[in-house]
This record gives C-alpha cells, sequence and structure tokens, in this order.
C-alpha cells in the first residue's frame, strides 16, 4: 500500500487521482468546464481535497476561466490551503487524462456511499422500532438508486434510441387528436393537458370541498376503466368510501338518497353491477392513515402502475429523520421525493394539494387561488409540470351549486387553461355530458 490508495477492508479512495484532477481542472479550463458539474465536494475523500474542490467551483461560478490566483481567494483562512493549491499546480502540469482520473475518484465515491447506506440500513433494521425498520429497504433502495444514477461510465443515450418513442408519440396524438397520454374521461381538461404523459407531475390543489378528492378518484377509475393499472394512495379517504363515491356516481344515484335508504330495487342492483365492474379493473388503494414515500415507492415497484394517484400530498409523513425538520422543509422533500418518482419509473403522478387559507383573506371577488396560495412549500410549484387550481364559485358567491371552475396555473408543456366544469348530479365531474359507465 502507497499510503495514497485505499486497501482490502477500508473505503475506497485514490488520493493520487484526486490530486490529478484538482491540478487538471486547475490548468485546464477545457477540464472544469466538463468536471465542475459531474463532481462534488463529497466525491473527495481528503477533507484537504473537498477544501479545494469547493473553491475551484466557486471561482467557476463566478468567472468564465480561472487561475490559481482566482481559487486562492476562495480558499479558507487558517490551513496552509494554498501551499497545497500551488503544490498542485507544480505536480499536475498537465490535464492528460483528466476525465479518467474524475472516473476513478467518482467510482470511490459511489462505493463509499453504496457503504454508508448498507450500514444505515443495518442500523434501522437492528433499531427494533417499527417506524424505522419497515421502511428502512425503501429508503435503502432509494439511496442506492441515487448511487447508480451517478455511474460515470452511464447516464447519457445516444438520441437515436429515442426516435421509436417519437414515432409512437406522433400516431397517438393523431389517433386521438393531440392526446398523447392517458385520457382523464373529462374531454376539456385532456385537450389542455395532452392526457396524463409519463415522467409529469399533475397537481390538483384546492381548499377544502373544492373536489379535490373527487376529481383524483375520477381519474383513477377512468384510466383504470382503459386497462391501466392504477395505484392510489390515500391517507385521507378508505378503500370503502371510494368504491361507494365511485360506483353509486356510474350507476347514477345520488349517495345521499343510498345513506336515507330511498333507493329502489332496481337502483342497488345497477350500483352492484358497476361495483362489479370496478372490481374487475386493476386498481389498487392504500388507505393507511400514515403513509410516506418510502411506502409510495415500494407500492409502485410491487404494483407496477401506469398511473400514481396521491390524496393528497399533505397528508404523507416525511421520513423518520425528517420529522423534527419544519413543515415547509418537510412537504419540499415530499414534493421531491414524488417527482423521482415520475422520473424513476417513468410513469404520470397526479396529486392532489392542499392550498392555504389566503385567498379567503382577500377581498372583493378576488378569491380565486393563486400558486402562492400552495400551502407550506413553493417547491411543489417547482416540481408539478402542470398545476390544475379548482375553485367553487358558490362557496363566496352567489353562483350555480353545480360549478366548478378548474384553471390550470402551471402548463410546462403547453398554455394556461380556463374552463367550468359540472358536478353532474354532485356525482361526477364533466364538461357538460353526461358520465356514462
Amino acid at each position: 500500500m502507497t499510503g495514497r490508495v485505499s486497501a482490502a477492508g477500508e473505503p475506497a479512495f485514490d488520493l493520487d487521482a484526486e490530486r490529478a484532477v484538482l491540478g487538471a481542472c486547475l490548468v485546464s479550463n477545457a477540464a472544469l468546464s466538463r468536471l465542475v458539474g459531474e463532481l462534488e465536494a463529497e466525491d473527495f475523500w481528503r477533507e484537504g481535497h473537498r477544501v479545494l474542490w469547493e473553491a475551484i467551483r466557486a471561482a467557476a461560478r463566478e468567472h468564465d476561466e480561472i487561475d490559481h490566483l482566482l481559487v486562492a481567494e476562495k480558499l479558507p483562512k487558517g490551513k496552509d490551503y494554498r501551499g497545497a493549491l500551488f503544490s498542485l499546480i507544480e505536480s499536475v502540469p498537465t490535464a492528460v487524462n483528466a476525465f479518467r482520473y474524475a472516473e476513478i475518484v467518482l467510482s470511490a465515491s459511489r462505493a463509499r456511499r453504496a457503504l454508508a447506506a448498507a450500514d444505515r440500513l443495518k442500523e434501522a433494521c437492528l433499531s427494533g422500532e417499527p417506524e424505522t425498520y419497515e421502511s428502512a429497504p425503501e429508503r435503502a433502495m432509494a439511496e442506492l438508486e441515487g448511487v447508480v444514477r451517478r455511474d460515470p461510465k452511464g447516464g447519457a443515450r445516444a438520441i437515436a434510441e429515442g426516435v421509436d418513442d417519437l414515432v409512437a408519440w406522433l400516431d397517438e396524438a393523431r389517433e386521438h387528436g393531440g392526446v398523447t397520454g392517458l385520457r382523464t374521461g373529462i374531454p376539456k381538461l385532456d385537450r389542455a393537458v395532452k392526457g396524463l404523459n409519463p415522467g409529469r407531475l399533475y397537481l390538483v390543489a384546492g381548499r377544502p370541498g373544492a373536489g379535490k378528492s373527487l376529481l383524483c378518484a375520477q381519474i383513477a377509475a377512468t384510466v383504470a376503466r382503459q386497462g391501466k393499472r392504477v395505484l392510489l394512495q390515500s391517507p385521507e379517504m378508505g378503500l370503502e368510501d371510494y368504491l361507494r363515491r365511485l360506483a353509486t356516481a356510474s350507476a347514477g344515484v345520488s349517495g345521499e338518497r343510498v345513506e336515507e335508504g330511498k333507493i329502489t330495487h332496481e337502483e342497488a342492483k345497477r350500483i352492484v353491477r358497476e361495483a362489479t365492474k370496478l372490481a374487475g379493473c386493476a386498481l389498487y388503494v392504500d388507505d393507511r392513515g400514515t403513509q410516506t414515500v418510502a411506502d409510495v415507492r415500494r407500492n409502485v415497484l410491487r404494483y407496477e402502475p401506469d398511473l400514481l394517484v396521491v390524496d393528497y400530498l399533505q397528508r404523507l409523513m416525511p421520513e423518520p429523520e425528517a420529522r423534527e425538520a419544519s413543515s415547509y422543509e418537510q412537504v419540499s422533500r415530499i414534493s421531491f421525493d414524488l417527482d423521482r418518482i415520475k422520473k424513476d419509473f417513468g410513469i404520470p403522478v397526479v396529486a392532489a394539494a392542499q392550498l392555504s387559507r389566503a385567498n379567503e383573506q382577500r377581498g372583493g371577488k378576488h378569491k380565486r387561488p393563486i400558486l402562492s396560495d400552495l400551502r407550506a412549500s413553493g417547491q411543489i410549484e417547482q416540481d408539478a409540470d402542470v398545476v390544475a387550481m379548482l375553485f367553487r364559485t358558490s362557496h363566496y358567491e352567489d353562483a350555480p351549486e353545480d360549478e366548478l371552475e378548474i384553471a390550470l396555473e402551471k402548463n410546462r408543456h403547453g398554455s394556461l387553461f380556463e374552463a367550468t366544469l359540472y358536478l353532474d348530479a354532485g356525482l361526477w365531474i364533466s364538461d357538460g355530458r353526461r358520465f356514462s359507465a
């Protein structure tokens, strides 16, 4: 062992490779521009190398080209980091093989991170605390997925790989009038968002009673009826409630009349018939009152859905290690994790979100929600591809009870949009046409 490369039984590192990378970035701006976005300070094993890399990145953020003097200005006072800086320049005069050395540094970093994830998994599994060890495998898997994505030899794909998907996308658009994703059953909405497309996060936001859960349930059932697999994560409402709501709506029978026992024998038969149809669909509901994103990820792995629906986002619990964080930080993390799920699994995600009371505090007729009303976190707005605001005008002014306004306040892949939808007998949301099963 030379003292600069790890041996068996030690965490992986290669100090010579680290020095080569740092020196190359000091003498070659071409090497720097390529590597500054690839490596993080934590990828370096030696503390002094981490400090030098942070200084190099700080200088690169402020200057198109850097030199050792600009980097020296960013070094902390105290230890002789400047001496180490000048030593690097002398010992690494060229940037030859810089990218190969960067691969070595990153590979060692990935090995250390995988080892740390394994250590945390072991600690959690031996904790004796159910809330910690039950979700431990999913958290470890998420960490390892992050490690895999940083593979220095992979990640990029040849653009030719997208040709087949492009052809399929064009065919879908021509066949369905521009709607390329899963259909929600509401034509106006489908045309505005082009259907629910893979790898996108659709946020359905509103105040309590605006129709968020109804729309989420309706979308889930409609997509399931298209022969697709749908996973509905609902710490908000139970499976039985969803089934009753969907079956009675499909049968065209008021839920209130059912609860009052005022339905006919024929209506009861229709409800059972619709429930039986739903039972034949691949629609899965997790209605546990306490759920984390790790639970969601585990279910996605298990059921392999074509669509994930979450009702609603703020009801998901943070992971144990984040429960001391602020509400803002917790919701931001949950939103970020849902965004990762849509990308990692290549599926559309529909998530309901609660709005703050800010719209109710605005005077006059300015009650319609806006993006800043999203409760607890602006991160939700950042992660979402589409933000659909639901608004019941009749809750605030004289207006028909069956009207439901929807506004796309954000649409990353299309235009903003406003429309009036209708609560069909209070059972189903439509754009004017009666729903039929």
